[in-house]
């Protein structure tokens, strides 16, 4: 198990902007590789890593990170979780399959390296949304910085004040700042709540509710269809895969099934109603008939598939309203903004 000191909020941020921008996945896809290429080759995990530490950039330095780590006895994931350049999930998944062998690390590795990045409600609809998201905050910023100016057009003609851009300026100047710091303090207790609520509390979340349940039933299904092929005990296999999770509600949701298989349920028993829900939960009834062990890696990934295309058919939807919704707001504002000045030139020229 990670040795995971509690983060501070600096340390998630700098995580994140590290796995995304300075170590994109296609860049971590290359270093699991050359692992994996070792490790097939019968080259032991100090010697694959000691073979890394005079590379260059960013692989350079995972690997020294990985090198300190094995050092001092801990694992090859402690190594990359270690490095702040290796994202949470794929640092447990590295560090799950060190247990297990040669051949559960090479596959894991392999599957790190060729994962389709799964969709996401910030990916899939806000980051798509960008351009006109900036957009609209860069024609807000400047209606903000523009309160000096209009005050002047104000005292020299006094009628500009009911001028509907005017106004919306001065708003804006003066309370701009607080509603900011509102909608971050909302977002901010909305992801808390899609993160960390488990149970009845979610049903406030309403249409931000489902697809995170179904990306934390996606996660988990990516790594049980590695984890089954190699564990035959299901509690123990479960008990892995939920140190691969972070979140309150992923590991609440563990927490539920672990508590019904060790009160003898069936593993698709377990998993429905806690992990998997409806059409999911049957899905998977359906693919390991009579609990027939085999059948979970594939049952694993067709639910994941399953669950996948429905969370995508959601932000396509929701992508298009996102995007006529700031489009729409971004048209107002331009249009205010130059019929406010055809008027406020004219007031002006008219020495009214």
């Amino acid at each position: 198990m990670l040795k995971l000191p509690r983060p501070s909020i600096g340390q998630f941020l700098l995580r994140w902007l590290n796995t995304t921008l300075l170590f994109p996945h296609a860049d971590r896809a290359v270093l699991y590789d050359m692992l994996a290429i070792q490790l097939r080759a019968d080259v032991s995990v100090h010697a694959s890593v000691d073979s890394l530490l005079n590379l260059s950039g960013n692989e350079g330095i995972v690997a020294k990170s990985c090198a300190s780590a094995l050092e001092n006895k801990d694992s090859l994931g402690q190594g990359l979780f270690d490095s702040a350049l290796i994202p949470l999930f794929e640092a447990q998944c590295v560090d799950a399959a060190e247990s297990k062998g040669p051949d559960a690390m090479i596959e894991i590795l392999g599957h790190l390296g060729t994962a389709k990045t799964r969709s996401s409600l910030l990916h899939s609809v806000i980051f798509e949304n960008k351009y006109y998201g900036t957009l609209l905050l860069l024609i807000l910023l400047l209606l903000y910085l523009a309160e000096g100016t209009m005050t002047q057009f104000v005292a020299q003609a006094p009628a500009v004040a009911e001028v509907s851009m005017a106004g919306v300026i001065f708003f804006i100047h003066h309370n701009g700042v607080w509603l900011a710091t509102l909608l971050v303090i909302v977002i901010a207790m909305l992801c808390f709540s899609r993160t960390q609520h488990y149970g009845l509390r979610r049903k406030y979340l309403g249409p931000f509710d489902g697809d995170y349940r179904r990306a934390v039933a996606i996660e988990f299904c990516d790594m049980a269809q590695i984890i089954f092929r190699y564990e035959s005990s299901q509690r123990r296999a479960m008990e892995i895969c939920k140190s691969t999770l972070s979140g309150g509600y992923a590991r609440s949701a563990m927490d539920a099934a672990l508590a019904r298989i060790d009160a003898q349920d069936s593993l698709a028993g377990a998993l429905d109603g806690t992990l998997l829900d409806g059409d999911a939960a049957r899905l998977f009834r359906v693919m390991v008939p009579a609990g027939n062990l085999d059948a979970y890696p594939a049952a694993f990934v067709g639910v994941a598939d399953f669950m996948e295309a429905h969370n995508l058919r959601y932000y396509k939807r929701a992508l298009r309203a996102f995007s006529m919704l700031s489009l729409a707001a971004f048209l107002s504002l331009l249009l205010m903004v130059f019929s406010g000045l055809f008027k406020i030139m004219t007031i002006i020229s008219g020495g009214v």
